[in-house]
């Protein structure tokens, strides 16, 4: 576990194998946790943005959660050609 300034978060390995981060989520000073983010990543690193109110990070995240649907969405053979 490794906890953040003055403990307002925790970000949690669930389950290593060793080589890759199966299951891990970050909680918050008041015990409300985050789903198993390590899909995002496919256990290969573990990255967090936090505070999307922020006016720097906000754009950034936006668009890397737009991507990350697109390419969902592709793989499932869901996104229509031009």
């Amino acid at each position: 576990m490794f906890a953040g300034p003055e403990n307002y978060f925790s970000i949690v390995i669930d389950d290593f194998d060793g080589k890759v981060v199966k299951a891990w989520h970050f909680e918050d000073a008041d015990g409300n946790r985050s789903p198993n983010l390590a899909s995002f990543a496919k256990g290969h690193n573990i990255d967090l943005l936090a505070n999307l109110e922020n006016k720097s990070i906000s754009p950034f995240a936006l668009r890397q959660s737009l991507n990350m649907l697109y390419d969902d969405l592709e793989a499932k053979g869901m996104v229509m050609s031009r």
